[in-house]
């Protein structure tokens, strides 16, 4: 089956209220979280640290609780209701709509990206060109890691 990215934005955009991401806010997937921490301790000295897919920001939050700030990270989302929601649970951080197949950055801009379960809501036919997109923008020998 497959849904188009607006089909997938009116989706989310009726999750964001209700923060159906987490539970009570925590980041609940123990393994998950495992690995965004060691992902986000490997590119602790990036100048910037990108969560492509940010949702409702449950890795927004743990960014903070293991960083103390949230000074180097940026979350994309394509669900402007996803991020009302992680605005209104963490007001500084700083939050891009944007698309996969259109990332809002120049080429070789991004040091390190993470994005967990995002990628799997493309199409097979939409994957290439939105990992091409990705490369476009990634440093050469960057941190990239997807879940």
């Amino acid at each position: 089956m497959s849904f188009s990215e607006t089909e997938i934005a009116d989706f989310y955009n009726t999750q964001a209220p209700h923060g159906r991401l987490t539970v009570d806010g925590k980041f609940v997937d123990k393994n998950l979280r495992f690995w965004y921490q060691e992902f986000m301790l490997m590119t602790k000295d990036q100048p910037i640290f990108f969560d492509l897919g940010c949702g409702d920001g449950r890795e927004t939050r743990l960014y903070r609780e293991v960083f103390g700030n949230l000074d180097h990270y940026y979350g994309l989302d394509l669900s402007s209701g996803m991020l009302r929601f992680t605005q209104s649970q963490t007001s500084e951080v700083k939050l891009i709509r944007g698309s996969f197949s259109h990332l809002p950055f120049a080429g070789e801009s991004l040091p390190s990206v993470w994005a967990a379960a995002s990628y799997l809501h493309l199409d097979r036919d939409q994957i290439e060109s939105a990992l091409t997109e990705l490369h476009r923008c990634l440093m050469p020998a960057p941190a990239a890691s997807s879940a």
